[in-house]
């Protein structure tokens, strides 16, 4: 009840199939040398499941990519890998505050909720070597919110 990858004397490797392990009855006598392993088909896929079915020419495949296997493949035959699910990203949630200078200029104060970072468009929050201090509007909308 197993999948065996066989080469025999030097010829090319050919899967063949044994009741439990193999013998000189699947192989034959008479060769000089036989390197047998253990073969498995892999199937990777993060969660659609292996099966086995009959393609339109009758021959044995393996679902959901269609592959063709050797006639008496069973599932213990093939190894399941789950491939990594790809998790997306949350939303970015950002909040914006409008900060009135005395000349009457309009600055807005950005605050994105999801990494807690604060930024603002003035031109002293581009000079601050401290980004994470922030400028006189950050700390100003900062202060309004009791942060």
């Amino acid at each position: 009840m197993a999948l065996w990858n066989v080469k025999i004397d030097d010829q090319d490797w050919k899967l063949v199939y044994a009741d439990g392990t193999l013998t000189h009855k699947e192989i034959g006598l008479n060769h000089k040398t036989v390197v047998a392993k253990r073969f498995f088909y892999k199937y990777e896929h993060p969660y659609l499941p292996v099966t086995l079915g009959i393609n339109q020419k009758g021959k044995l495949v393996m679902l959901p990519t269609w592959e063709e296997v050797h006639p008496q493949t069973k599932l213990e035959d093939i190894i399941l890998k789950r491939t990594e699910v790809k998790v997306r990203k949350t939303r970015t949630i950002t909040q914006k505050y409008n900060v009135k200078n005395d000349e009457g200029d309009v600055y807005v104060v950005s605050h994105n909720t999801n990494e807690n970072k604060w930024r603002c468009n003035c031109m002293g929050f581009w000079r601050l070597k401290n980004k994470a201090e922030g400028c006189k509007h950050i700390k100003e909308i900062k202060g309004e919110l009791g942060l």
